[in-house]
C-alpha cells in the first residue's frame, strides 16, 4: 500500500555506515544498534529478483548515490549560489562544542502528535530540560502545560542567560517559543538565534528537546544538523508513513541516531513493525497505542503521563525514557564534545 520502487541499493558511506534506498527513498541505518550494517546480502523487502511486501515491490537495480539519483536533497541556493537563510558555521560549532544532549522531535506531516510527545517526554524524564517550540510563527506547546507565555523570542538576547527569559512551565522545565495567546504576535526568530538558544540551553540545563513544525522549514533543516537524536513521529496511515520515508532521504545528519515513533497504533496494523524498520533503515523505538484520552487531555491543557499514569500510553513513554537512561552514546567528531547519557 505504500507504493512501488524500481530500485533498491545498499551502499557504504565513507564512515562505514550504510545508506539504504527503499521505495525511492534513502534512510540511514543508524537505528540498528551502532548503525554499521554493510553486508549486501540483506534485502529487507525480498530477494534479488524482487518480491512484494507491505511496502511495495523492490527490484534490485544499479547502485547509485542519493545525490546522483535525486540531486543533493538539502541544497538550497539563491541566484548567486549561496544558501538561503542558513545558520553560519560558528553557530553550529557553538552547539556542537557545548556539553549536553539535543533531541529533535520531527514529522513532516501535521497532526501526528509531535508536540504532545515532546511535552510528555520532557515531564517523564524528571530532570532539568530546555524545551524549544519551533512551531512558528505561533506556538502551542505552552497550552499543554496550561501556561500563558510570559517570555517569547523577542524577550531574549543571546548574550544573556536563557533560563532567566524562558517560561518555567514545570519545576525543572524551561520553555522558549513564540506567544501562545489569542492576541499573540507572530514571530520568526533568525536561525542563528535559534542555534544560540539550543547551545545556551545545553550549557545551562544539559538536555534540550526541540519541537519542530510540520513543514520542511529552514529551522528543521538546521536543527536536524545539530541534533544528537532525531525522533521521527508518524501515524500508521499510508500518507504519514510515505512522508516519513521521504523525510529520511532529506535529513542531513549522518551521525545522529534516528528513531521512529509510531503514534496512534491500532491493534491490527496493515503491516508488520519490522517491515517499517526494514523500509526505513531505522528502529521503531516507541509504539504508542491509539486512545482518545490523549486528545481529550490535550484539549484541556493536561498531560497524559501526569493524569493517567497507569495507562498503556503513559507506561510506553516511561519505559522508553527508562530504556534510554543507560544508553552509551557515541562521541561526535566535533572537538571537545562527547555525548553524555541521560542522568
Amino acid at each position: 500500500p505504500f507504493g512501488k520502487s524500481d530500485a533498491h541499493s545498499n551502499f557504504e558511506r565513507g564512515d562505514g555506515m550504510v545508506k539504504r534506498e527503499y521505495m525511492g527513498n534513502a534512510g540511514y541505518g543508524s537505528g540498528f544498534g551502532n548503525g554499521r550494517h554493510s553486508d549486501r546480502d540483506t534485502h529487507p523487502t525480498g530477494d534479488d529478483d524482487g518480491t512484494v511486501s507491505a511496502f511495495g515491490r523492490s527490484d534490485r537495480g544499479e547502485e547509485s548515490t542519493v545525490e546522483e539519483r535525486f540531486g543533493h536533497p538539502r541544497t538550497k541556493q539563491a541566484d548567486n549560489g549561496e544558501r538561503i537563510h542558513a545558520g553560519n558555521d560558528r553557530s553550529y560549532r557553538r552547539v556542537a562544542d557545548t556539553n549536553g544532549e539535543v533531541w529533535a522531535i520531527v514529522g513532516p506531516k501535521g497532526g501526528v502528535g509531535k508536540t504532545t510527545l515532546a511535552a510528555n517526554l520532557a515531564v517523564s524524564m524528571n530532570q532539568p530540560i530546555g524545551l524549544i517550540d519551533l512551531d512558528v510563527p505561533f506556538a502551542n506547546m505552552a497550552n499543554l502545560f496550561r501556561f500563558n507565555s510570559i517570555f517569547t523570542w523577542n524577550d531574549w538576547h543571546p548574550d544573556e542567560s536563557i533560563i532567566r527569559r524562558a517560561n518555567r512551565v514545570r519545576e525543572n522545565l524551561y520553555l522558549m517559543g513564540a506567544s501562545n495567546g489569542i492576541q499573540g504576535e507572530a514571530q520568526h526568530p533568525t536561525i542563528d538565534k535559534v542555534m544560540h538558544a539550543i547551545a545556551a540551553m545545553k550549557q545551562e540545563l544539559g538536555f534540550v528537546i526541540v519541537d519542530n513544525g510540520s513543514w520542511m522549514s529552514d529551522y528543521l533543516e538546521d536543527v536536524c544538523k545539530v541534533a544528537d537524536r532525531i525522533l521521527l513521529v508518524t501515524t500508521p496511515d499510508q500518507m504519514s508513513v510515505i512522508n516519513s520515508l521521504n523525510f529520511l532521504r532529506w535529513v542531513d545528519n549522518q551521525k545522529a541516531q534516528v528513531d521512529i515513533v509510531l503514534n496512534r497504533a491500532v491493534k491490527r496494523l496493515p503491516y508488520k513493525v519490522h517491515e517499517l524498520e526494514e523500509a526505513s533503515g531505522c528502529s521503531v523505538s516507541l509504539v504508542l497505542p491509539e486512545t482518545p484520552k490523549v486528545t481529550r487531555l490535550s484539549w484541556q491543557g493536561k498531560l497524559m503521563v501526569e493524569r493517567k499514569k497507569g495507562h498503556p500510553w503513559s507506561r510506553a513513554i516511561r519505559k522508553f525514557v527508562e530504556d534510554n537512561r543507560t544508553l552509551e552514546l557515541k562521541p561526535r567528531h566535533a572537538v571537545g564534545f562527547r555525548k553524555q547519557p541521560i542522568t
